[in-house]
């Protein structure tokens, strides 16, 4: 996608985001299983990271984004877009999503943050 057709204008930064790839089991003992990754742009929207493995493309998952100047990680709910595998020798994949107005997420402070940049 070419950034004339997207909805909100991209920010390159170098940051990281943990996702839940899958949530605690209580019942059976088992931890969330959490990737720590790279941002590599944001948006109101959305945000474009890369990961070690790839994302089932439609998957609702967990996000925990930090991004510089902001006091505390944003809790937000995104829905994996894409996912390509990247063509360079470390491997690894590169993935968009796109940010869901989920309720108890901090989605509306993202926006606020990034409103003006």
């Amino acid at each position: 996608m070419n950034d004339e057709s997207r909805e909100h204008q991209r920010i390159h930064l170098q940051s990281r985001v943990f996702i839940e790839l899958t949530s605690a089991d209580v019942i059976a003992g088992l931890p969330a299983e959490i990737a720590s990754c790279k941002i590599l742009d944001v948006s109101r929207g959305g945000l474009r990271v890369t990961v070690d493995r790839e994302l089932l493309v439609g998957a609702i998952l967990q996000l925990g984004a930090e991004l510089p100047g902001a006091d505390a990680a944003f809790h937000l709910a995104a829905e994996v877009m894409w996912c390509r595998e990247n063509g360079d020798p470390e491997g690894g994949w590169t993935a968009g999503f796109k940010l869901l107005n989920a309720r108890d997420s901090d989605i509306e402070d993202w926006r606020r943050l990034l409103e003006h940049v």
